[in-house]
């Protein structure tokens, strides 16, 4: 495990409903980077445990990667944006808001990070 290169693989999809198979060349993965130019992929995540604050996660993604957190939303559901919120949510928990708004906060959740400048990604954060 792990001799081989990524060009030794192949994506193999058949569809029998319609009968064609289409065979892939794999990629490596893309490669993003962030405000201080640390790079991560899409594999990569950030992890934190508990229920953290939002002011919390903040200074992590400022830490790590030199951006300014601007929203932070899971699946359809906005948890916090700076431009609506400002500094009155920094201090709330993230499972806390969720349960406000009547959605299921309860073991790992996969939030996606939002910064404020156009020219950069943040990776997931974990929250188990």
């Amino acid at each position: 495990f792990g001799k081989n290169k990524i060009e030794d693989f192949k994506q193999v999809f058949m569809n029998f409903a319609h009968p064609s198979v289409q065979i892939i060349d794999s990629e490596p993965c893309k490669i993003h980077k962030a405000a201080n130019g640390a790079e991560f992929t899409d594999w990569d995540f950030l992890k934190m445990n508990g229920n953290p604050t939002i002011g919390e996660i903040e200074q992590l993604v400022k830490e790590q990667y030199g951006a300014t957190l601007d929203g932070v939303v899971m699946d359809s559901h906005s948890i916090y944006m700076s431009f609506i919120d400002g500094a009155q949510k920094l201090g709330e928990r993230v499972r806390d808001i969720l349960k406000k708004q009547q959605i299921k906060a309860d073991g790992t959740l996969f939030i996606s990070l939002i910064p404020e400048e156009e020219d950069t990604d943040l990776p997931s954060l974990i929250l188990k």
